[in-house]
């Protein structure tokens, strides 16, 4: 019987994920819906354990497990005797030296004598003996960003991946001490049977790593031109040829690099090469050439997740939440947050301290978004317009704040506090009496200071900790702390989304169906692969299940819109996420823009990106997008924050029918009639005629009663 490869890895965090996607990339199928701490394999002899980050190198070591994935930081910081094998090419961060912006640390010389607070202090020890340094570690585990501020320590020592919790807590980046990824490790010992196990599972990560580099190549190529071909297209040993149905021609298939097919495509085509088709490009994005109009409906297909298990989870905790109130929040948000919280709702003093802990810099632009919000947003405002249909009657519509509504807005890796100003300000500016917000508290119980400053400047004052499902159940249905209201806006995961729809099945408003983020390019020769690529690449960092799309004429711009999104990709702190995206994403060539439009009208994109150079005269025939950003310096970014149009939009094709967020979609629009005896007698006769026809007798008779005095 064969013994199991016993692996450990993170049981959430960072690295989860990344291990995850991994092993699955392998071919290895880890199922783990339970949230077990040891699970098997379905195909392959591996037994997986989910440990903390901390406790992987001495498990290896121990040979409680015989091999580990986990961050390098980890095994320097642990010190325990493994054995490195492999970077695996995810989890990459840094860990570095931070300190307070404005204080008196310029240079590391400065570090003489002051204290650092860290979670790892052999590495930060280590560095500092090579500098020598002399300054005092103050070993803390967790929120390490705060120390300066309470007076625990002049700096910190943490690790960092995309610098914003350092940007919000006003610190900046010293020195990095240690470069990180995630990085294979076995114990020193394994017996022949486990390192025979563990070669095969190696050969599979490496051979996950090079496809990633390497690109698959298809065309068709005339048979008197093969052995040019194959010179140029050498393949990893030799291409594989096909015979054609068309007499005279073949099919190869190759593996090169990337790299290497950009430098000889020119040399295949004048040597006869036709239909070359690219796949599995290094992030996954289908590249589809000049589909038939039939095969459109397959193009649009946004991704689809499983639901029936999601809903019966979210059901649940509407349901305890409608049942028990603040007590059923706190519990989920101990649960999911992973705080305990005595009061959900924010105090004054909260609010207000928030604002020193911003940079200038960051309020002031929040200041900027703002003005541009408000003034779009005004001009949204209807005056009310009285028409006299016939003389004697008067009509007109006035438009009425709805009462009280709830604005979520999502917290975690990126709280959006430009939501709270593009769902606060129409509210405020339509009458809305009660405005209340609910956001996810973090790990010591506070709420993201820009969060706050933007609700505060907005003039929204009822914030409470609650967060995900939960928060959607409590505006929905009221609890002790948590006002019910009547409609809710705000985005969210699915989660968020599911909880939404099943409460607007009780009644409760919402702002519309929501779904993945999503982006569609329109491009012509005369866009910039640049800008379109930085544009895809916006929407694809939101999250895994987002989609972007690309509509193209120009073979040219989308091969190098292609080279640009790998190039910047590798740039980006969120680069695992937009990698999962782009695989749901695809770029499309087309015969012409009129197809184009075609096509975009069908998908109905959340976000419509046209670069062309009639890119305005193309707006007249653009009838389905959430909203819509023209030429080539417009970028979606900006409409995200501070143009003054609206970010909140339909998705998943439903710009189709819905309008994104304004004014009047925290209105209700009332009509007004108003008849003087005169004007009821002309009209009263077509009412009697009607109401007689339709059977309705006390319609007609609350004309007649009238007309009699």
């Amino acid at each position: 019987m064969t013994e199991n490869l016993k692996i450990a890895v993170q049981k959430k965090g960072r690295l989860y994920d990344g291990s995850m996607t991994l092993l699955k990339e392998c071919g290895i199928d880890v199922s783990n819906g339970n949230n077990q701490l040891r699970v098997q394999a379905a195909n392959f002899p591996l037994e997986v354990f989910f440990l903390r980050d901390d406790d992987i190198p001495e498990y290896v070591q121990d040979a409680v497990a015989d091999i580990g994935f986990v961050g390098e930081n980890v095994i320097v910081e642990k010190n325990k005797q493994v054995t490195s094998v492999e970077k695996l090419g995810f989890g990459k961060c840094r860990l570095s030296i931070a300190i307070p912006k404005t204080g008196a640390i310029k240079t590391v010389a400065d570090l003489n004598g002051k204290k650092i607070a860290t979670s790892y202090p052999l590495a930060l020890s280590t560095y500092l003996k090579e500098k020598n340094i002399n300054a005092t570690i103050q070993e803390i585990s967790g929120s390490v960003e705060i120390a300066p501020k309470i007076g625990l320590a002049e700096a910190i020592c943490d690790l960092v991946s995309s610098g914003s919790t350092l940007f919000s807590n006003e610190l900046t980046e010293l020195e990095t001490i240690l470069k990180s990824e995630a990085v294979l490790i076995s114990n020193k010992n394994l017996s022949a049977e486990k390192q025979n196990l563990l070669d095969k599972l190696l050969f599979r990560i490496k051979a996950v790593k090079k496809a990633k580099n390497n690109k698959y190549v298809l065309l068709n190529a005339p048979n008197d031109k093969l052995d040019a071909i194959v010179k140029i297209l050498p393949g990893m040993k030799s291409p594989t040829i096909l015979p054609l149905a068309e007499s005279g021609w073949s099919s190869v298939h190759s593996v090169i690099s990337e790299n290497d097919f950009w430098e000889v495509i020119e040399s295949l085509k004048a040597n006869g090469a036709q239909g070359i088709l690219r796949l599995k490009r290094i992030m996954m994005i289908k590249v589809i050439q000049h589909p038939d109009r039939k095969d459109w409906q397959e193009i649009i297909k946004r991704p689809v997740f499983e639901n029936v298990s999601l809903e019966k989870a979210v059901k649940k905790i509407l349901d305890k939440v409608k049942d028990k109130g603040d007590k059923a929040v706190r519990k989920y948000t101990k649960d999911f947050d992973g705080v305990k919280l005595k009061k959900l709702t924010v105090s004054e003093k909260e609010i207000k301290g928030a604002e020193s802990l911003l940079p200038q810099e960051l309020k002031d632009a929040i200041q900027q978004a703002k003005s541009n919000i408000e003034k779009f947003h005004r001009s949204q405002i209807e005056e009310i317009n009285v028409v006299e249909t016939m003389p004697g009657i008067k009509c007109w519509r006035r438009s009425v704040g709805i009462e009280k509504v709830g604005i979520y807005i999502p917290g975690g890796s990126a709280p959006l506090f430009s939501t709270v100003l593009m769902l606060a300000i129409p509210a405020v500016i339509a009458g809305c009496k009660k405005i209340i917000l609910c956001t996810p508290p973090s790990k010591d119980g506070s709420i993201n200071p820009a969060i706050l400053y933007a609700a505060n400047l907005c003039g929204v004052k009822k914030i409470f900790k609650a967060g995900g499902v939960q928060a959607i159940a409590a505006m929905a249905y009221g609890t002790e702390s948590i006002p019910k209201v009547f409609k809710i806006f705000g985005p969210g995961n699915q989660y968020v989304t599911a909880a939404k729809q099943l409460i607007q099945k009780e009644g409760i408003a919402i702002d519309m169906p929501a779904g993945p983020s999503e982006v569609l390019v329109i491009a012509d020769e005369t866009a910039v692969p640049e800008f379109v690529a930085a544009d895809l690449l916006s929407q694809a960092e939101h999250g895994a299940d987002s989609q972007v799309i690309l509509l193209t004429t120009s073979e040219v711009v989308a091969e190098k819109t292609h080279m640009c999104i790998k190039e910047q990709l590798n740039e980006l702190p969120r680069k695992e996420i937009a990698e999962k995206a782009l695989a749901n994403s695809k770029i499309v060539l087309l015969e012409s823009i009129d197809e184009a439009i075609d096509l975009s009208n069908l998908y109905a994109p959340e976000h419509l990106i046209l670069s062309c150079s009639n890119a305005e005269e193309l707006t007249e025939k653009i009838i389905s997008a959430g909203s819509v950003f023209i030429g080539n310096y417009s970028p979606e970014s900006v409409g995200d924050y501070a143009s003054g149009t609206n970010h909140t939009l339909p998705t998943n094709g439903y710009a189709a029918m819905y309008s994104g967020v304004s004014v009047d979609s925290f209105v209700k629009k009332i009509t007004f009639q108003q008849l003087t005896k005169e004007g009821l007698t002309d009209i009263g006769n077509t009412v009697m005629q009607m109401a007689e026809s339709e059977g309705l007798d006390a319609h007609k008779n609350a004309v007649a009663i009238r007309l009699k005095k």
